[in-house]
């Protein structure tokens, strides 16, 4: 369908947020993929931040002499 634009996840034409509310609903979500929000993406990185500081503490510790780190 020339100039019109496709679901990717259902193939059928978007129809859109049409009132100002489905707008700042659409906003807030603000979704990547069919299920992957910006408040996932948010708990998903404090949840790393979280991972990185216990595995600094442990290489500090000693623990994990013999492990690389994982990310700088």
């Amino acid at each position: 369908m020339k100039g019109k634009r496709l679901c990717q996840t259902h193939g059928d034409c978007s129809t859109r947020p049409r009132t100002e509310e489905g707008r700042q609903r659409r906003a807030k979500a603000k979704t990547k993929t069919c299920t992957e929000t910006r408040k996932v993406r948010t708990q998903r990185a404090e949840a790393m931040r979280r991972l990185k500081v216990l595995e600094d503490l442990g290489h500090s510790l000693g623990v994990y002499e013999r492990f690389p780190r994982s990310r700088s």
